[in-house]
């Protein structure tokens, strides 16, 4: 279920109860780079995950 702060009444509209713990996130684009990441690198420390992203 992907529905956000809204996927445990879903859910429990079916009958099913989830453990949700919901968070606000938030993202940045760049754009123009002359470099780009292979794959998703996550920055525990720091709490964040860069992922590739094509523009195409």
């Amino acid at each position: 279920m992907a529905a956000g702060v809204w996927s445990r009444d879903s859910v429990r509209s079916l009958g099913a109860r989830v453990l949700l713990e919901t968070e606000r996130g938030y993202n940045t684009t760049y754009t123009d780079l002359d470099w780009n990441f292979a794959m998703p690198v996550g920055f525990a420390d720091h709490g964040f995950i860069a992922t590739p992203r094509s523009m195409a």
